[in-house]
């Protein structure tokens, strides 16, 4: 071989030689490091479930104010100066003092829904609800059922927010692996996991405190947990955090969210929380869809051209799937709003618009207001709260007719009656339950909240 040829050959093999380092560095940055191969596999589907609904899961915390007259016998452990004060604290200056605590709760809507336990919001002045990402909303509770302890809030952020995915919890199995989310001690976003143990349990913490138709599960709830979702390993929630069994290690219970689903539809009901109607009826099973059952003829519904029969699709731009997406889309309106509406009408689709009324008077309320010349509403508590009223019972004064009974006492529309001839009033059949007992042209005595202070009157029934 000669001179040259040898140079070229090997010359060749030079240019041979570095692509092929080239081509093994490309391969080499490429390939996965033995770190992130390791990595993946620790990517379990808790891992991903907790990334995927972590984010829904928020920490409540509540304040609230609480008055009691000043005892200056505190210090003396003799019964006597406590008999003393018990029948003269009302002569003692008053003194009030802030409590705080610490729950959980679950975004079920971007725009801003959050549902938790009854116990934790009840009786507070103020509630502030802060996200994974350390935004801070102060929230407005919207309804609350202590029966089955589900409380419903709202908050008003300016972007779309996380939620959660609501599961089934009817075909939950026994041994299945569930994820708590929450924040026990105010430690937020805690994670512990379990297994589901056994379904229906029932529970009595003592006094009237009790649930039934549990989950019990393995999964760690500690106090702040509460109102916190259990999730499967789709990142669904398939129930709600409640109470741990504190004699007991390792021993978890939670609402089945189909219970809390279908509470939801009660808890929601627009002409109860706020009083407002658009005069259609729609199913209340959750997982039907909207299909309009009847529309009252006098109602914004049958002056926008609703029929019996549409099906809800759309509201204001959100799809509706569902009874609980109509009732939370008409509850962001208040009062003569208008509500744009897409309905599917003989396989066709058509747009209308309706103005947002009153709700009708519930039953009793006419009987009434002849009676008394009231007209009055059930109260919930969004309308205690936003009255200032710390409670939710009663029955809310919505107008009074001059010169009537009610009108000669100096009751004025947003008073709440709570008590009757000296019985505590909570919904308007047993405000009429009352008015029964008293003949025409007697007298009654009537107890009122107004802005947080009672005042007590005595009327002539009709």
């Amino acid at each position: 071989m000669s001179l040259c040829s040898s140079f070229e050959s090997l010359r060749e093999s030079g240019v041979f030689v570095r692509k092929a380092v080239l081509v093994l560095l490309v391969v080499s940055m490429l390939r996965p490091s033995a770190a992130d191969e390791t990595r993946d596999l620790r990517i379990t589907p808790v891992v991903t479930a907790v990334r995927r609904a972590g984010p829904s899961v928020v920490n409540i915390s509540t304040e609230q104010i609480i008055e009691r007259p000043y005892n200056p016998f505190s210090a003396f452990a003799d019964p006597f100066f406590e008999d003393f004060f018990r029948h003269f604290s009302s002569q003692f200056p008053r003194t009030s003092y802030r409590v705080h605590s610490l729950g959980s709760g679950i975004i079920i809507s971007p725009d801003g829904f959050v549902i938790t336990n009854e116990h934790v919001t009840r009786r507070a002045s103020r509630i502030t609800v802060t996200l994974a990402d350390g935004r801070e909303f102060d929230a407005e509770v919207l309804n609350s059922s202590s029966e089955v302890d589900l409380g419903v809030m709202k908050l008003n952020p300016s972007d779309p927010l996380p939620y959660a995915k609501m599961g089934d919890s009817s075909d939950l199995m026994i041994g299945e692996t569930l994820i708590a989310v929450g924040n026990p001690f105010g430690l937020e976003n805690s994670v512990t996991t379990g297994v589901l143990s056994a379904t229906g349990r029932s529970l009595n913490l003592g006094g009237d405190i009790a649930y039934s138709n549990l989950l019990q599960t393995t999964a760690l709830i500690n106090p702040g947990n509460s109102g916190g979702p259990l999730l499967n390993l789709n990142a669904q929630v398939v129930g709600m955090n409640t109470a741990v069994k504190l004699d007991a290690q390792g021993i978890g219970f939670a609402i089945p969210i189909n219970d809390i689903r279908d509470m939801l539809v009660q808890l929601l009901d627009f002409e109860f929380v706020k009083n407002t109607s658009l005069g259609v009826e729609v199913p209340h099973d959750p997982s039907a869809a909207v299909v309009v059952i009847s529309v009252r003829p006098d109602a914004p519904g049958a002056s926008a051209g609703i029929k019996p029969g549409d099906r809800i699709v759309e509201v204001d731009g959100h799809p509706i799937g569902g009874v609980l997406d109509y009732q939370m889309a008409v509850l962001r309106k208040e009062l003569g709003d208008e509500v744009e509406m897409e309905l599917l009408r003989d396989g066709g689709l058509r747009n209308v618009t309706a103005a947002i009324g009153e709700a009708p008077p519930p039953a009793g309320a006419e009987e009434v207001k002849r009676r008394t010349g009231a007209e009055v509403y059930p109260l919930s508590a969004y309308v205690a709260r936003r009255l200032g009223v710390p409670t939710d019972f009663g029955v809310l004064v919505h107008r009074v007719q001059p010169g009537s009974p009610a009108d000669s006492i100096g009751l004025s529309p947003q008073d709440v009656i709570i008590l009757l001839g000296g019985k505590r009033i909570g919904t308007v059949p047993q405000l009429m339950a009352e008015l029964d007992k008293v003949p025409a042209g007697g007298r009654m005595a009537i107890g009122v909240l107004r802005g947080g202070h009672l005042l007590e009157a005595t009327f002539r029934v009709n």
